[in-house]
């Protein structure tokens, strides 16, 4: 099996021609894109204009789609600007609770070369930490992922865990702002997510879901995979290896093995505020 360390920057040469292949890219299409891009974001007024690396890690995140590519930079840009409460502050603001809300990466990759990011979103009361500064601390948090050449083309996996939701909790999430930035933040992003893994899920949701399947778009079917909580991870490790997951998903590793996404949190708020200054 292929295992890649999280800070692996390099793809044995047949490895990186498949997954340049995957996504389009070729030196005469990433010049091509990279000037009709430019462009398109000049004609918009967008502001400040972002380097050539910023770009490129957005053009891989939509296969070298140069009208993808400018909508996504577009629409995350005024998503920012429209919403101050969530925006305009710094991570000093949350930084005495970043703690509360672990954003975790697997030191391995994935077979494909994509990475792994681990995330219990519901793990925290929104009373300790307020929505606004919950979304803030992912985002910066997640930001720099897009820094790695590798996630650039190979994209991330994502495993939801979802074994701290109840129906308690569901009135703390139903803010209509918070949900239209959350789907902003997933929809545009420059890292192309290639599948999520939600698991321990009730064989009751399940249930629901593959009833709702034929309502669904094919895209978001294609993405969500559901693992019940009674499986003991079973039929995650059919799609993910235990070789990657921590201890708690039936894996190898020790949760101290794992990556937090906000370590160094204030050199990452910097790198987000290059592109997205207040």
């Amino acid at each position: 099996m292929n295992l890649l360390p999280y800070n692996a920057e390099q793809m044995s040469k047949e490895e990186e021609d498949k997954a340049l292949t995957a996504i389009n890219e070729s030196e005469l299409l990433r010049k091509a894109c990279m000037e009709t891009l430019k462009y398109m974001l000049k004609a918009k007024g967008f502001k400040p204009f972002p380097d050539e690396e910023f770009l490129l890690a957005h053009l891989r995140g939509t296969e070298f789609d140069c009208d993808r590519a400018a909508y996504k930079l577009l629409t995350y840009n005024e998503m920012i600007r429209n919403s101050p409460e969530y925006f305009e502050t710094s991570v000093l603001d949350a930084l005495t609770k970043s703690h509360l809300n672990p954003l975790l990466v697997s030191p391995i990759r994935m077979k494909d070369n994509s990475l792994l990011l681990i995330s219990r979103y519901f793990e925290i009361d929104v009373a300790e930490l307020p929505l606004p500064e919950k979304v803030y601390l992912d985002v910066i948090s997640g930001f720099d992922l897009m820094q790695n050449p590798v996630t650039q083309i190979c994209g991330i996996t994502v495993l939801a865990d979802a074994v701290d939701f109840t129906f308690s909790k569901i009135p703390q999430y139903t803010d209509y702002k918070w949900i239209t930035i959350g789907a902003c933040v997933l929809l545009n992003s420059a890292v192309r997510i290639k599948k999520i893994h939600v698991v321990n899920v009730s064989e009751a949701f399940i249930s629901v879901y593959n009833a709702l399947i034929p309502l669904m778009p094919k895209k978001m079917v294609d993405v969500l995979q559901f693992h019940s909580d009674s499986t003991e991870f079973k039929d995650l490790h059919e799609f993910i290896p235990p070789e990657i997951l921590p201890e708690n998903y039936g894996g190898c590793l020790k949760e101290c093995e794992l990556i937090r996404c906000n370590d160094n949190i204030l050199q990452k708020e910097d790198f987000f505020r290059k592109y997205f200054p207040l």
